[in-house]
């Protein structure tokens, strides 16, 4: 809401469900819609100037290591997110710009619109860590812990 407020002439499309609470008077430019199926989704990131993941930093968060930045990244475009320690792989990126408070989100979205319009995908970071990879070292975790006895 402070980021919207602070940038009037920026439009916020947030896509996902809604049904938890949101405040009662939105500004103007922020527009809520439907979640999107997955193709879709990639499709709306792609027609986007900037992409957003501002997660609160919590304990829940803190252990998550968001599958959103790698489809952002697919989308070659600037995205401004908060930060804790599992992004630090993400800082090498010029496409990501963190933030730590709320009112630093909005100086992070300036930022992000101020600058490149596009950037080159990280293919090999990317393919790195990919589903089929990151199952593939799931699984072998699972292996080493539990010695393969079912």
């Amino acid at each position: 809401i402070i980021a919207a407020r602070e940038n009037e002439a920026v439009s916020f499309d947030l896509f996902g469900p809604a049904e938890h609470g949101l405040p009662d008077a939105l500004p103007g430019n922020v527009h809520i819609h439907a979640p999107l199926s997955h193709d879709d989704a990639i499709a709306q990131m792609r027609c986007s100037d900037v992409l957003m993941m501002p997660f609160l930093r919590n304990e829940l968060t803190e252990g998550v290591d968001p599958v959103k930045m790698y489809e952002y990244l697919q989308a070659e475009k600037p995205i401004a997110t908060s930060w804790w320690p599992l992004l630090d792989k993400f800082k090498e990126f010029s496409a990501v710009r963190f933030y730590d408070a709320a009112h630093g989100f909005s100086s992070c979205v300036q930022s992000a619109i101020a600058g490149p319009k596009t950037f080159a995908r990280p293919v090999d970071f990317l393919s790195r860590n990919d589903w089929s990879v990151k199952t593939g070292e799931f699984s072998k975790d699972l292996e080493l812990a539990y010695g393969g006895n079912d």
